[in-house]
């Protein structure tokens, strides 16, 4: 049995053990007493993620550009997307506009907005029009203006 988002141990990722199960999270609790006491603590992860999808070559960009993370969406939340603060998801990519998108995640659903970006953003390569909210389902990928450096799959 594998978790379909990841496993974490005390905000740490942990890999799946050979035998399928996981050590015990162990976490320390201060009480008023001078001795701590331990317990189990059970996190369960819901997390969605933007998992990097792009082949990673920018021969196409006068410079070289870094490779982007996974982007992990909280339960809730409004993210923006561009290529400089004060965006969420920064994406350092010449082909990135500085506002280039919304993810907007709401009682389990998620959608994408393109915020008038010059190269435009895309959902299953279909181009987004811009200031209009779509659906982005999991499997789904979507393109923030640059497929090679900017492709993400929605897991």
């Amino acid at each position: 049995m594998f978790s379909r988002c990841g496993t974490s141990i005390n905000g740490a990722r942990t890999t799946a053990s050979p035998f399928g199960v996981f050590p015990r999270s162990i976490a320390v609790k201060k009480h008023s007493s001078a001795f701590p006491t331990r317990r189990n603590v059970l996190r369960v992860c819901n997390a969605l993620v933007l998992q990097p999808a792009g082949d990673g070559n920018c021969d196409h960009l006068a410079e070289s550009c870094p490779i982007p993370f996974p982007f992990y969406l909280k339960s809730d939340g409004t993210y923006e997307v561009g290529r400089q603060d004060p965006a969420d998801l920064i994406l350092e990519v010449p082909t990135v506009s500085g506002r280039h998108a919304l993810i907007k995640v709401a009682e389990g659903q998620i959608a994408v907005t393109d915020l008038g970006s010059t190269n435009g953003t895309f959902i299953d390569g279909e181009q987004l029009d811009q200031m209009e909210a779509y659906p982005l389902k999991i499997g789904s990928e979507v393109v923030f203006g640059d497929e090679n450096l900017c492709k993400f799959v929605l897991a």
